[in-house]
């Protein structure tokens, strides 16, 4: 994983914690609010993040890329 690949994916990570607090608080607000497609969305980011995690891994696994903490 390359260091902008790294910096993308620790970006989605806090969007993705910050897409959880949002909902929770909006769906307090308001009885209105869509839970249901908000957290599609998230689940599709989500999503995006286990796939390139679980690809950095068996690269790494496989010795092919090496990343440093």
């Amino acid at each position: 994983m390359t260091s902008d690949d790294r910096a993308q994916l620790v970006e989605d990570i806090r969007t993705s914690g910050n897409k959880r607090r949002d909902i929770a608080e909006r769906a307090a607000l308001s009885e209105d609010f869509d839970i249901a497609a908000a957290w599609e969305v998230l689940t599709e980011l989500e999503d995006s993040i286990e796939k390139r995690v679980v690809t950095a891994r068996v690269k790494d696994e496989s010795g092919s890329t090496r990343n440093s903490p």
